[in-house]
């Protein structure tokens, strides 16, 4: 458990589902959807090549605009 304190299955869905309700749907949408993103991005790449180093300053220039 994290933040969130949610230890079994049903916590992480009542997490979720409280987590949606405060951020707004959009939000989450965005936050899963640049999560999926970035772990693809990982797992494509191999972290010492200039490929991966490009995609490391392009998400964090995106991601400090805002």
């Amino acid at each position: 458990a994290d933040n969130g304190r949610a230890r079994t299955p049903e916590e992480l869905h009542a997490y979720f589902v409280e987590y949606r309700r405060r951020t707004g749907a959009f939000a989450f949408l965005r936050h899963r959807f640049a999560t999926r993103a970035a772990d693809v991005v990982r797992s494509a790449l191999e972290s010492d090549s200039a490929a991966y180093r490009l995609a490391r300053r392009t998400y964090w220039a995106l991601k400090s605009q805002g």
